[in-house]
């Protein structure tokens, strides 16, 4: 596998390593990939050239991704739960309440109606006015307006709609519901397809370390 050598020290060149260090950390870094992935069984050397090249990717791009990890772990039979615990990923024994995945509502007042304002003017007789305070009561009088409450839609609102009532829609409180425990490495993969994984460079100096002591 020293034919990765080459490849591995000019990426971690390109990262800012010195010549001689990355010259040594790519020597060390394939025979812990190589006597790890023996540990799993894997000693098909095709197998193992493409974990190599994986590690390359990682390290190159900086990033961990769904799309690298899987050939990685199929090929040196090292879990996505134990990558996951080597960066620190923990399995989790908490639930939370995840809640509907669709527009949230909430209930607010609002001090005036949508029916037409008036106010009086200078000479006392009632006119149309936006900003008015009034609206028209049955008898044709004029009343203050007391407001109403309206649903409006709020990312934060605890309300969904579910179904009409009646011809109007029909809210209901979003009760949510109780999440799954997740095991370190269902944290680690929700955490690569969010783009939110710790980066290449985290992984590559965790494995090292990790596998260096084993």
């Amino acid at each position: 596998m020293n034919e990765f050598a080459p490849q591995y020290v000019r990426i971690l060149a390109s990262h800012g390593m010195a010549p001689d260090k990355a010259a040594a950390q790519s020597e060390a870094l394939i025979k812990a990939i190589a006597n790890n992935a023996a540990k799993g069984g894997i000693t098909d050397t095709r197998k193992l050239a493409q974990a190599m090249q994986q590690v390359a990717y990682i390290m190159d791009t900086d990033k961990l991704t769904l799309r690298n990890m899987k050939p990685f772990e199929n090929n040196t039979n090292i879990s996505a739960e134990a990558i996951a615990k080597m960066l620190g990923y923990k399995d989790s024994n908490e639930t939370s309440i995840v809640y509907a995945n669709k527009q949230h509502w909430a209930r607010r007042y609002t001090n005036k109606t949508d029916k037409t304002h008036y106010s009086k003017n200078a000479k006392g007789k009632w006119v149309a006015d936006e900003n008015g305070d009034y609206i028209k009561n049955s008898l044709g009088g004029y009343d203050k307006d007391g407001g109403h409450y309206e649903w409006v839609k709020d990312n934060r609102g605890h309300y969904i709609q579910e179904g009409f009532e009646n011809g109007k829609p029909k809210y209901v409180i979003d009760k949510g519901t109780r999440s799954k425990k997740l095991s370190a490495s269902a944290q680690f993969r929700a955490d690569m397809t969010a783009s939110e994984a710790p980066s290449g460079q985290d992984f590559i100096k965790g494995s090292y370390q990790v596998w260096q002591e084993r």
